[in-house]
């Protein structure tokens, strides 16, 4: 075809060369007939059959026979159903997942009564993790089956929870349950039992409840270390109370590790918190509750979410403490009835050993010692101290960790490059960080500006 085309171009060109030089009429197109032949069109609006257009060889271009289309592949076989103990791990926490010989979801050699759908069992095994995966609601009914409501029948209160043991230990939150309240347990069947409490880490906001009797339906948990962001989970509660039990959310890992500072009333830090945020609705009442994973697989027990901040309303912000850590407070006051060793979730806010104040560039202030009331002026005054930048000005050097490297009279004008201007605003800055970090402080002293490297030390937890 092309072959043809370029001798196509050859010959009109041929003839538009022979009409220019012979003052003929000009050649306004060609066109090749159904025969082969090139038709010539003139300016004076005749035409001509200028004869069959060839091929290189001399033969007329033969059309090339179309390829044949190749055979459908076959279809796969589905995969054969799993052997128990045997279809694959998942890849990121080693948990073995399962579908057993009566049709039922296994994770770890644990039966959770929850059937496997007919196109589960095709799949058992094909994954590229080398695991079987339940749907979302096989995920639902796994999680559902360990899930409970706490009732404080003392304080009409209530929370979430789950069993954490079949002989009737149940983890919730440590403000969920009250240390002379009444409890009861609900589990997802509508069963009720009276609950008394084992212990509870406030630091850390964990709780540990018994329930009298053996073979309780129990989770199975999986590994908070393995998260990622992305990762879908699903909540599991009682939002709102008892008449909301059982209400499941779906969402994803927004956040697996996220050092989150806890505020009082006043907006001071009081400690830090090592959490899971996710998206998945978490609201009040299913504090206590699980976040499961995909295989329904406990992964974080709900705490907290964040519903307004600087006057702003906020969804999709929850947040649960990581099973990993829970685990180990729990598995202490289950043993011992209290947890004493260091912290894997809560840790104590940032100190940085100096007394200080918020200050405006070209400003004059005085800080009142009976009531640490500061008091600005913008002219120069008897005893008022100047500030010739905006930043934190220190007034005085407390103890470690300041002691040595800042000074009373420097201008604190940011840390790690986030500017600060109140003493509040510093505590925020410090506490995005966990214990034992350097921090850089960027410090006005007469006249220059330092970068100094400042490590702050920690507060005990409360």
């Amino acid at each position: 075809m092309r072959k043809k085309a370029f001798l196509v171009c050859l010959l009109l060109s041929l003839v538009l060369l022979l009409s220019a030089c012979y003052e003929v009429a000009q050649v306004v197109g060609a066109v090749v007939d159904k025969n082969g032949h090139l038709i010539v069109t003139m300016s004076d609006g005749s035409s001509y059959d200028a004869g069959e257009v060839v091929g290189a060889d001399g033969q007329s271009g033969e059309k090339g026979d179309p390829g044949e289309k190749g055979d459908p592949g076959e279809k796969g076989d589905p995969g054969e159903k799993g052997d128990p103990g045997t279809a694959g791990e998942d890849g990121r926490n080693g948990t073995v997942v399962t579908i057993g010989e009566n049709g039922n979801w296994f994770l770890d050699g644990v039966d959770t009564g929850v059937p496997a759908t007919s196109d589960d069992q095709g799949q058992a095994g094909q994954q590229p993790s080398g695991a079987a995966t339940p749907t979302k609601q096989e995920a639902a009914a796994i999680a559902l089956r360990s899930a409970v409501t706490v009732l404080d029948l003392t304080n009409q209160t209530s929370g979430s929870g789950f069993i954490y043991r079949s002989d009737g230990y149940v983890i919730t939150n440590h403000h969920v349950i009250s240390e002379k309240g009444s409890m009861q347990v609900v589990l997802s069947d509508g069963s009720a039992y009276d609950a008394v409490i084992v212990g509870s880490n406030e630091a850390a906001d964990v709780g540990v409840l018994k329930l009298e009797g053996e073979g309780f339906p129990t989770a199975v948990c999986g590994d908070s270390g393995t998260l990622l962001v992305g990762d879908e989970v699903l909540a599991v509660g009682a939002p709102g109370g008892i008449n909301y039990a059982n209400t499941v959310t779906f969402g994803q890992v927004s956040n697996p590790d996220r050092l989150l500072p806890i505020t009082d009333s006043a907006g001071n830090v009081t400690k830090k918190m090592k959490l899971i945020q996710t998206d998945a609705m978490i609201n009040n009442g299913n504090s206590g509750g699980p976040l499961c994973d995909i295989y329904g697989r406990v992964v974080g027990v709900a705490v907290l979410k964040l519903a307004t901040s600087g006057g702003n309303d906020f969804d999709g912000i929850g947040f649960a403490l990581p099973i990993n850590g829970v685990r180990e407070i729990a598995d202490a006051i289950i043993t011992d009835g209290s947890f004493t060793d260091e912290n894997p979730i809560a840790e104590g806010r940032a100190v940085l050993g100096v007394e200080g104040h918020g200050c405006l560039a070209d400003m004059w202030y005085l800080v009142d010692p009976s009531t640490a009331r500061v008091t600005a002026s913008q002219t120069q005054k008897a005893g008022y101290h100047y500030a010739a930048k905006e930043g934190v000005y220190i007034t005085a050097i407390q103890g470690v960790p300041a002691q040595g490297v800042l000074q009373a009279d420097d201008i604190v004008i940011s840390v790690n490059g986030l500017r600060v201007g109140s003493v509040a605003q510093l505590s925020q800055c410090m506490n995005r960080y966990s214990a034992g970090v350097a921090l850089t402080f960027e410090v006005y002293r007469a006249g220059e500006t330092l970068l100094l490297d400042v490590t702050p030390s920690q507060a005990p937890l409360t």
